[in-house]
C-alpha cells in the first residue's frame, strides 16, 4: 500500500534516527519526554516520537544520535521555537528504545500511531528501520530516516512520504561509488577485498563497493558477510591474509572495524589500506598504529576538523551545549541537527504545522528553510526527498590525517 500525505491535520511522522535523538534530548530525555522549552513558553508544543536503538548492538550509533538530537531541539526551542499565525510552537520529545529490535521498533511506531504522536523519527538502522517503515503502510505520516537502506526507497510510490537526510549511498553519486574511486584514485590498488555484515546495508554497500571497483578496472578478490554477532574474526582475516589484497573494506559500523583490525593486526596483516565503508569513524584506527594506511567517508563532514571553518559556528554551539568539543564520531549530528532546523524552519515558511504536503513542498522547494546561523551541511533535498550534499573522505597515512572534499 502506498503512504499518501493528508493535508490538514497532524500526522505521524518518522524523521532521521539522529533527528529523532536531538528532538528527545533538547526535551528532557529518557524515556518519556519533558517537553521543557529553553526558549521560554509555546502556546503549543509539538510532539515528536523517538523511535531509535539507544541500547542493543547498535547503541554505538544511538547514543550519538541522541545527543544530537537534544543539541537540535535545544536550538530551535531556544530560538523561539516555530510562529504560526501568531501562535508560538515548541518542540517535544517522546523518547523510546527499540534495543536495535526491528519488533521492538514496529510496536513503538504503531504506539505513536495510536497516541497521536505527531512526528516520530527514525529508527535510522537498515535492520530495524524496514520492518518497521513496512508496519506503518497506510497510515499518513512524513518520514525521515538516516537508514542507509532509506535511500534506496525514497522517489518509488510506496514510499513517497519518505525523506532520506544522507546522501544516497548507491548509485553513479552516492557516498559508496564515491568512496571506491577516491580509494583507488588514492591508493592504486589492483586487487580489493570486502568484508561486511550480513544485512541489508552490508549488501547494499558490499554490491555498490564491487560494481564501482571492477568498474575501475580493480578485481574483486574477496567479497564475504559475516553474522551481526560475530565477535571472532580470525577465520576472515586468515583466508584475507592468503589472498593478500591491496584495499580492505570493513565496516559499515565501528563495533565490527575494532575487532577486525585486532585480528588483522595479531595476524600481522597491516599492508593493505583498510576502507571504512560509509558509517564508520576514524576512531577504531587510531587504535592501531600498526595500520598505517585507511580511509574513512563520512556520512557528513568531519566535525573535529578545526581547518574546516565552515562547521565553525557549529562547533561553538556544540561546545557551549555539550560543554566538550566534538570528537570523531560527532559527524553523526550534522544530519540531524540540520534535518531538525530545517523542519522547524519548513513549518514555519510554509505556515503550517499539520499540513503535511505543505510542509514536504516547502522543505524541497524554499531556500528559505536554509536560513539559520548555525547551519552546518550544504544540505538540500531533491523532488525525490532524497539530501544532497559534498562528500568529504578521510585519509589516515602514518597516523596523519587529511580530508578531500
Amino acid at each position: 500500500m502506498t503512504h499518501r500525505l493528508r493535508r490538514g491535520r497532524r500526522a505521524l511522522t518518522l524523521l532521521p534516527v539522529a533527528l529523532a535523538f536531538m528532538l528527545v534530548a533538547a526535551c528532557g530525555g529518557g524515556s518519556g519526554g519533558s517537553g521543557a522549552a529553553a526558549g521560554g513558553d509555546f502556546d503549543e508544543m509539538i510532539k515528536i516520537g523517538i523511535n531509535e536503538s539507544v541500547t542493543g548492538p547498535a547503541a554505538s550509533n544511538g547514543a550519538p544520535f541522541r545527543d544530537s538530537a537534544r543539541f537540535a531541539i535545544d536550538q530551535v526551542n531556544a530560538d523561539g521555537g516555530i510562529t504560526v499565525n501568531g501562535k508560538r510552537y515548541g518542540f517535544e520529545a517522546v523518547e523510546r528504545d527499540n534495543e536495535t529490535d526491528p519488533q521492538k521498533a514496529i510496536g513503538i511506531a504503531q504506539e505513536f500511531s495510536r497516541d497521536g504522536v505527531e512526528f516520530v523519527l527514525g529508527p535510522g538502522i537498515s535492520s530495524v528501520f524496514s520492518p518497521a517503515f513496512e508496519s506503518m503502510q497506510g497510515t499518513d505520516s512524513l518520514v525521515f530516516s538516516a537508514a542507509g537502506v532509506a535511500t534506496s526507497l525514497v522517489g518509488k510510490p510506496e514510499a513517497q512520504n519518505l525523506f532520506s537526510p544522507i546522501n544516497p549511498q548507491a548509485g553513479a553519486t552516492g557516498l559508496i561509488k564515491d568512496a571506491a574511486d577516491a580509494a583507488v584514485e588514492k591508493f592504486k590498488p589492483v586487487r580489493a577485498a570486502i568484508l561486511l555484515p550480513n544485512d541489508p546495508l552490508g549488501e547494499l554497500h558490499g554490491n555498490g563497493f564491487k560494481t564501482a571497483f571492477e568498474s575501475a578496472g580493480v578485481q574483486v578478490v574477496y567479497n564475504e558477510r559475516f553474522g551481526s554477532d560475530t565477535v571472532d574474526f580470525a577465520p576472515y582475516i586468515t583466508q584475507l591474509k592468503a589472498l593478500n589484497p591491496d584495499v580492505i573494506v570493513i565496516g559499515p559500523l565501528d563495533r565490527w572495524v575494532e575487532p577486525i583490525l585486532t585480528e588483522a593486526t595479531a595476524a600481522g596483516l597491516t599492508t593493505p589500506a583498510f576502507i571504512g565503508s560509509p558509517g564508520v569513524s576514524q576512531t577504531p584506527f587510531g587504535k592501531f598504529p600498526a595500520i598505517t594506511k585507511a580511509m574513512v567517508t563520512m556520512v557528513t563532514r568531519a566535525v573535529d576538523n578545526p581547518a574546516d571553518t565552515s562547521l565553525d559556528a557549529f562547533r561553538t554551539a556544540y561546545k557551549a551545549h555539550f560543554e566538550k568539543d566534538p570528537g570523531p564520531t560527532s559527524f553523526w549530528s550534522l544530519i540531524y541537527f540540520d534535518s531538525v532546523n530545517m523542519l522547524a524552519r519548513s513549518m514555519q515558511v510554509a505556515g503550517t504545522v499539520d499540513d503535511l504536503d505543505a510542509i514536504s513542498t516547502t522543505l524541497v522547494s524554499s531556500p528559505e528553510v536554509t536560513k539559520y546561523p548555525t547551519r552546518a551541511l550544504d544540505l538540500r533535498f531533491d523532488d525525490e526527498h532524497q539530501a544532497h550534499y559534498p562528500i568529504q573522505h578521510q585519509f589516515i597515512i602514518g597516523g596523519q590525517r587529511t580530508y578531500v572534499g
